[in-house]
């Protein structure tokens, strides 16, 4: 089961690149200025989840857009619900001139990917979905729901929490990937393998989860 997880992720690891690439390219910075009833955190915020839910509607997994406060992509069934947590907008770059490739590029150099919110968080949120996918695609037999869910105000407050709480499932368990140890997202030189460790069969409360990338 493990190898051929892993020969599904290293066949989809261009398709990952692209799509991480395309989000990199979106400046999702909370601007007060830019704030209104449709986009409370911004255009370019809702522009990154839109972004990320036609990506995971892509990839076959049921979607939601939570007024553009958070959104979230779901595999499996049943009544038990396991959530990931993960978040779409970036901090403000800083001056530009103190970068080497610019921040909002998604260029790859040297073997490794550069851009804002390459590794917090907008690498991990996709790299959870593609392994989402990598899950289903080898057959593996879940008893639960897997949803992950992308906020977009993180970094500037959590409010995005606040809004899925207010209105949508809380899953009986849930940890962030955030938790979990992972370098650098490499290109070619290095395919990516993502290995979670759990039994999704059970409660997985008291389970140790990791992920590296």
């Amino acid at each position: 089961m493990e190898n051929l997880m892993h020969k599904i992720i290293d066949d989809d690891f261009e398709d990952l690149l692209k799509d991480l690439q395309s989000s990199l390219m979106i400046r999702s910075v909370y601007d007060e200025s830019l704030v209104s009833v449709e986009h409370p955190f911004g255009p370019e915020i809702s522009e990154a989840l839109e972004g990320f839910l036609k990506c995971a509607e892509k990839l076959g997994f049921m979607t939601a857009n939570i007024s553009n406060y958070a959104g979230y992509a779901e595999m499996g069934s049943g009544e038990k619900l396991v959530g990931i947590l993960a978040h779409l907008d970036v901090v403000p770059e800083g001056e530009t001139t103190a970068w080497t490739v610019p921040p909002y590029s998604g260029r790859v150099v040297d073997g490794r990917l550069y851009g804002r919110g390459s590794l917090d968080d907008k690498g991990p949120a996709f790299s959870v979905l593609y392994a989402m996918k990598a899950l289903r695609d080898s057959g593996f037999k879940l008893e639960c729901r897997i949803r992950l869910i992308v906020g977009l105000d993180e970094e500037s407050g959590g409010r995005c929490i606040a809004r899925y709480l207010e209105t949508e499932e809380i899953p009986g368990s849930s940890f962030s990937q955030l938790q979990f140890r992972y370098q650098h997202l490499h290109y070619c030189q290095q395919p990516m393998h993502i290995i979670i460790e759990t039994d999704l069969t059970t409660d997985t409360t008291d389970e140790q989860q990791q992920l590296w990338l």
